[in-house]
């Protein structure tokens, strides 16, 4: 990990009362569909992959959430027919609930810590993440992770960046 302070550790029960919060605080729900609350939660508890869902903690206090999830099974079918994106595919999910924290590199460095995580993986071929287009604390600490910029998803009902990671290019 970038971070020696920084440590991902799975979502629990005792996690789903502080995720609400994150989700409805004013610079999280900037971005954010409310009613999409419910089903993060859901897949949180789930824990669909190995990599799964994350509470992200700094010196032991919680201040953010992260998970990965094969591109394909996504509800809504987001990632279905956008370039490269193929069953080897993980898809990234993440959020700074702390207001304090924001601005401060830890998106970069929980950014980063899950992307090894996720290619320890040897099928994962690249990993996906779908920021909001003016969501630039995100598309920066993507970017600054190696995320390439793709441009717009252009599907209906979405507001969404492209941005990839593919295997190969990669920079532990």
């Amino acid at each position: 990990m970038s971070d020696p302070n920084l440590s991902l550790r799975p979502f629990g029960v005792n996690d789903i009362d502080t995720l609400r919060a994150w989700l409805d605080a004013p610079h999280v729900r900037r971005w954010w569909n409310a009613d999409r609350t419910d089903g993060v939660i859901s897949a949180a508890m789930g824990g669909e992959t190995e990599t799964g869902a994350c509470m992200v903690e700094d010196d032991g206090e919680a201040f953010g959430y992260i998970r990965g999830y094969p591109a394909l099974s996504h509800p809504n079918g987001l990632w279905f027919g956008i370039e490269n994106v193929t069953d080897k595919t993980m898809a990234l999910d993440f959020l700074i609930g702390m207001p304090d924290r924001v601005n401060g590199k830890l998106g970069r460095a929980m950014i980063r810590a899950f992307v090894i995580r996720i290619f320890e993986d040897p099928a994962v071929d690249r990993i996906v993440a779908d920021p909001a287009r003016d969501n630039w604390p995100a598309n920066i600490a993507l970017k600054r992770v190696g995320f390439r910029d793709r441009g717009a998803i252009n599907k209906p009902g979405v507001n969404a960046m492209l941005l990839t990671l593919a295997r190969g290019v990669f920079k532990p």
